[in-house]
This record gives structure tokens, C-alpha cells and sequence, in this order.
């Protein structure tokens, strides 16, 4: 009898311990992180991106516990691979901001699929890369073919016709020729020329002359820089160009917009053009973000940079999603693609296919700087 007693309390204990466990797992809370992955400098060269971060956390509310945290690649393709490979794993990184080379986000972009985490592509990746369609990678910027498309349009909106492509062969610039010359099929434009140069003055010469015999109103310039040589040469070909013909157009990427360079030839760079890789467009709530943002960081409304708004964007929608309940990369990756979830500061959002969507704008240089210049996307 005593026996059985004892065998009662034992069991009676066993249950009871049990069940606080239980109890006490349910009330416990998930943690989260957000990675921002890539080189400093990278990071770095708009701060405003970290201060939109930052922001973003200001104004989380208390559902869940999510934090985030840098992780330096230190700009090394192995390195990359190595932490992109850890954070894919770690079943707490809800999401990760990556500012890694396009190379690099090309690589490890099955560490990514497999564990059905999202990444955004800070600034952008190769339309070869988006083609794999892994389904978590958002590109970050206007892609490379997207961009092409744009500068075609910008072409036939502003009457010029006949065009020349001095590109490198590389993939990114490949890819935008490739977006440009498609999208000047359907604009009725005429490519007249597809060169890899010219590279010096002499060959600069005959072929400026050669461009002027066959009509040419249009320089189209994509070239991947390797050397500080290489790119003020695209700023002598340009001063040289202008110099002959200041109406004569000249366009390209955001690889133009070069604060020291335009210091130097800024008086001949009027009218050079660029489509904007992340554009903004009025929203509801932009005008208060500004005005926060500018109070926050003791800033003037003119330095609240298209940075502020992408931090801040690919933050705050991550966190939305966990705060809605969306516990899996597959979830939350869902939830960042399903409608009218979240409402984006920027005006920008995402596609089913994860490519930005938004309206095109353009970067026009007009007294000592790129200007923004907007255009409805469907002209």
C-alpha cells in the first residue's frame, strides 16, 4: 500500500513539472536577427541607409523580439560565401540586407534557396542571377536589363534616334545593352553601332568624325571600371564630345554619378542622364518619414538621401512580416510578396517575380549635379 502510495506522488510530481515546462515554453518569445552582410566601405558610403535601419527598430512594436546586426565580409569572395553560408543556417536570421558583389551573390545564392531564406540585394544583382528565380532573392536596385530598357525610353521621350554602344563585355553591362537594344526594337530606334572603346584621343577622332558622318545624336555608355585611368577617360571622352556638339546626348548607368570627377568636368556633363536604380516616388507617409528621419539625425531635407527610404524599407517589412505572425523564411517571404501588406515608404514594393516595382526615374546633370527627373514607366 505504501508502495503504491509513493509510486502516486512520484507520478503526480512527474506531471506536474511537466506541464510548467510546457507552460513556460509557450510564454517564451523567439528571437530574431536581420543581417546586413557585405564590405564597409560598401555600407558605408551612404550612411543613411544604417540610419534608416536604425529607424526602422524605433518603430518596431513589442511582438516580437527582433534585432539586427553587421557582418563584415571584409569585401573577400571566400569570406562572403563562408558567412552567407552560416546565416542561411542560423535559424534565427530572418532575413539578410546583403552589399556583397553581384559574383559573390551569384554564389551563394543556393545557400539561400535551400534554407527558404530571404535576402535582399542591397544594390542590385546580375538579371541572370534574378532569372534562377531561387523565389527569396529581392533585388535591391533596378536590374541591369531593367536600367537598358529605361535609357531606351529615355531616348525616345527626348527624340533621339540613333544611337552608339560603347559597352565592355562583361555581364552586367552585356546584360544592359541587351535590355537597351531590345527596347530600342520597340521605340524604333536605330543602334548604329556597338564598339568596345574608342580608348584614346587619336581613335576618339575618327571616330567621333565617323559617328557625325552616319547621323549618330547618342552616346550609350556601359563600361565595367577597373582603373581610376579608365574612368576619367569616359569623362575626357565625354568633355570631348561635348565640345563638339553640346547637344549631342549622352547616357549611361550610375556609375556616372562620380562626386570628384564631376568636380573636374562637370561643365561639360549638362544633360547626361541615368536611370535612377532606386527610385521614390510620393507616398502618404513620406513626408512625415522625412521630417522624422531630418529630426533624428539633425539633417537638412536635401540630404535625406533614396538610402534612407531602402534601409528603412527592407528593415521595417521584414519585421512587419514577424510581427504578423510569419514565423518561416517561406512565410515571410509571402508575406513580403502578397499585396498590401506593407506600404512601402519609398513607393517601390515588390513583384511576384521579387524585381522592384516602381514608376522609372531619371538622374539628369544640370548645373553641378545629377538631378532627379521623373517619367511615367509606361512611356
Amino acid at each position: 500500500m505504501k508502495i503504491k502510495l509513493w509510486e502516486g506522488i512520484v507520478l503526480l510530481t512527474l506531471i506536474t513539472l511537466c506541464g510548467c515546462t510546457k507552460s513556460d515554453r509557450q510564454e517564451e518569445k523567439v528571437s530574431y536577427e536581420i543581417a546586413l552582410l557585405g564590405k564597409e566601405d560598401y555600407v558605408n558610403a551612404d550612411e543613411n541607409f544604417v540610419r534608416g535601419i536604425k529607424m526602422a527598430f524605433q518603430d518596431q512594436s513589442e511582438k516580437v523580439d527582433v534585432s539586427w546586426k553587421y557582418y563584415d565580409d571584409k569585401g573577400d569572395y571566400e569570406t562572403g560565401l563562408a558567412l552567407a553560408k552560416r546565416l542561411a543556417k542560423d535559424a534565427r536570421v530572418a532575413g539578410v540586407l546583403s552589399f556583397q558583389d553581384y559574383e559573390v551573390l551569384d554564389a551563394e545564392l543556393p545557400y539561400f534557396k535551400n534554407a527558404c531564406k530571404p535576402v535582399f540585394a542591397v544594390q542590385g544583382c546580375y538579371e541572370e542571377t534574378l532569372e534562377k528565380k531561387s523565389g527569396y532573392l529581392f533585388s535591391g536596385y533596378l536590374s541591369s536589363k531593367d536600367m537598358g530598357e529605361a535609357m531606351a525610353k529615355y531616348c525616345k521621350r527626348t527624340g533621339h534616334k540613333r544611337i552608339v554602344c560603347s559597352h565592355t563585355r562583361t555581364t552586367f553591362e552585356t546584360e544592359e545593352v541587351i535590355g537597351f537594344c531590345n527596347q530600342a526594337e520597340q521605340e524604333d530606334l536605330s543602334i548604329v553601332d556597338m564598339m568596345n572603346g574608342p580608348e584614346m584621343l587619336s581613335d576618339l577622332q575618327t571616330t567621333y568624325e565617323k559617328w557625325k558622318t552616319l547621323g549618330v545624336d547618342t552616346l550609350y555608355i556601359c563600361r565595367y571600371i577597373e582603373t581610376l585611368e579608365q574612368k576619367e577617360w569616359i569623362y575626357k571622352m565625354i568633355r570631348y564630345i561635348k565640345q563638339k556638339d553640346k547637344d549631342f546626348l549622352i547616357i549611361g548607368d550610375y556609375s556616372l554619378d562620380s562626386g570628384s570627377y564631376l568636380e573636374k568636368y562637370g561643365m561639360w556633363m549638362d544633360g547626361t542622364a541615368y536611370p535612377e536604380p532606386y527610385s521614390v516616388e510620393d507616398t502618404d507617409m513620406q513626408e512625415a518619414f522625412v521630417s522624422r528621419f531630418c529630426r533624428n539625425y539633425q539633417l537638412e531635407k536635401g540630404q535625406v538621401t533614396a538610402a534612407a527610404f531602402q534601409g528603412y524599407d527592407m528593415a521595417s517589412v521584414l519585421i512587419s512580416a514577424l510581427e504578423a505572425g510569419a514565423k518561416t523564411g517561406k512565410e515571410i517571404r509571402d508575406w513580403i510578396v502578397g499585396g498590401n501588406h506593407y506600404q512601402w515608404v519609398s513607393g517601390a514594393g515588390y513583384s511576384k517575380e521579387n524585381k522592384l516595382q516602381s514608376r522609372i526615374q531619371y538622374r539628369v546633370f544640370s548645373g553641378n549635379a545629377f538631378q532627379l527627373e521623373e517619367v511615367a514607366g509606361d512611356e
